[in-house]
């Protein structure tokens, strides 16, 4: 047993072995929409999907702080006795990132603090919520359920008990594109929560709303428009 999780660990830092980029973004082009822009920061439309911002967001390589992080959380599975089971996915991507609501659009967005990125990964046996923390988040995967093509249902447990609930509803399946409306039905007390991500490697496919504030600290840009959820039911 202790072979299997140094096995497992093992393959998910090999996968995250590397540093993420400089807290800075791209400058923009000079026909670069502005949505916001004054002495602090410019909130602003990149649509170019080879430049640095989508790089960034694309990242999802491990600072050593980032190994630390993920080792203290794997080990507490371990200390707590939450079995590490491998499951099938067939095709489901690893990597997640939301994306946002703006002018009858989606985009995926940029902070100002790149700490602030969210991201979510789903392997054969783990389920992570990276934040501001790093990816401290994690919880071991208990069952797997197809319950059709499109929509799979996700069920995970975590050293102190708490459980994850999620039902991906992948609307958008192709070749280089995949999106996917996220139900989490949450940890004990949490509220439920629904979201639409995209697979990293479907990053290129949206452009980017990227908070610019050269290095300075300000809140980050707060999307007011609502996804329609039941369009995708």
């Amino acid at each position: 047993m202790k072979l299997y999780y140094l096995s497992v660990f093992s393959l998910f830092l090999l996968a995250c072995n590397s540093n993420q980029n400089a807290n800075t973004q791209a400058e923009p082009k000079k026909d670069t929409v502005f949505i916001e822009k004054n002495d602090r920061q410019s909130i602003y439309i990149d649509n170019n999907p080879n430049s640095q911002n989508h790089a960034k967001l694309a990242d999802f390589k491990f600072t050593e702080n980032d190994k630390k992080v993920f080792e203290a959380s794997y080990a507490a599975l371990k200390q707590a006795n939450i079995p590490i089971k491998k499951f099938k996915m067939n095709d489901l991507p690893k990597e997640w990132l939301n994306l946002f609501p703006y002018k009858d659009r989606y985009f995926l967005y940029l902070p100002s603090d790149l700490g602030n990125i969210r991201r979510t990964i789903i392997t054969d046996s783990l389920l992570v919520f990276w934040g501001a923390e790093g990816p401290k988040d994690l919880y071991a995967l208990t069952s797997v359920k197809q319950i059709s093509e499109q929509k799979c249902e996700i069920k995970a447990k975590n050293a102190n008990g708490q459980t994850q609930n999620i039902t991906v509803n992948r609307f958008e399946r192709k070749k280089s594109l995949t999106v996917a409306i996220f139900e989490n039905n949450g940890a004990k007390g949490e509220e439920k929560y629904m979201g639409m991500f995209v697979g990293r490697e479907s990053v290129g496919s949206y452009d980017v709303i990227v908070n610019d504030s050269k290095g300075k600290k300000v809140a980050e840009y707060e999307f007011k428009d609502k996804i329609d959820f039941q369009k995708f039911k």
